[in-house]
């Protein structure tokens, strides 16, 4: 019988030995922001499109299929922006829709029920301007190295090195499902004497979410704005020449929209 080799010096272990610690100092200073918060942002609302073709294979012959429950859930959603992209960014999409599938077998039989995982994934680009800057972090001290004189001046001692490195904890853009809408057709491809086993199904799934990240915003406060009278007539000839503005949407707004369309 083979044992399982392990390598020499291999610690079968979960956590890493810790060092004997001789002294530990603290100290630490505040600062006082008016003004300041830390809240998430809205960046983007998206609708992102996808297209899928699955086969469903029922355990046993349908003669009719009553109703299909679909319930969409998404199993990963991260976003990558690349540092010269300009605001847009991939997007990065991996979710599952649940389906409940009643059917009878024949005119006076049992309601059957058999349920199937229709895995997905896509990935897209969308433009996203808001979003923070991101900060690169340098954790090996391979690149800011210090080295220092001997005693004698005429090279590095060996016995002492120095090193800088710092980690910067960018904040994550996260993604908030908020409505999943899917048109499909099934294609039963065995259809014979009234029954069937196999279904082909058609599936376009649209999926509405927000890119959301918090961060920190500063409000501005009236009485600290610098002293700028206008005339009357000055104010009016530049409300005149401002724009209407309209009322942005929601992505509920949205949503609806597209749900009033539907039942037209």
């Amino acid at each position: 019988m083979s044992k399982k080799y392990s390598f020499p010096g291999h610690s079968k272990k979960k956590h890493c030995p810790k060092s004997k610690v001789k002294s530990v100092s603290c100290g630490a200073d505040s600062y006082n922001v008016s003004g300041g918060t830390y809240v998430p942002v809205i960046l983007a609302y998206v609708n992102l499109e996808t297209d899928i073709s699955s086969h469903v294979k029922l355990p046993s012959p349908a003669k009719e299929i009553k109703s299909i429950k679909k319930n969409v859930s998404l199993k990963q959603c991260e976003v990558l922006k690349h540092p010269g992209s300009r605001g847009k960014a991939k997007i990065f999409v991996k979710g599952t829709i649940h389906k409940n599938i009643q059917y009878v077998e024949s005119c006076n039989g049992y309601l059957r029920d058999y349920s199937v995982d229709v895995p997905f994934s896509c990935i897209d680009e969308v433009y996203i301007p808001g979003a923070d800057r991101e900060v690169k972090s340098q954790k090996s001290s391979l690149t800011h190295e210090y080295k220092y004189s001997s005693k004698n001046k005429l090279g590095a001692d060996p016995r002492k090195s120095g090193s800088y490195t710092h980690e910067y904890f960018n904040e994550p853009i996260e993604c908030v499902l908020k409505s999943a809408d899917i048109m499909e057709i099934d294609l039963f491809k065995d259809y014979k004497h009234g029954r069937f086993t196999n279904l082909t199904e058609r599936m376009e799934v649209n999926l509405w979410f927000m890119l959301v990240q918090n961060q920190e915003r500063f409000a501005f406060r009236y009485e600290d704005a610098p002293e700028c009278p206008l005339l009357e007539d000055e104010i009016e000839e530049i409300e005149e020449q401002l724009p209407e503005r309209k009322p942005s949407k929601t992505i509920l707004d949205l949503i609806q929209e597209r749900l009033d369309l539907m039942d037209r």
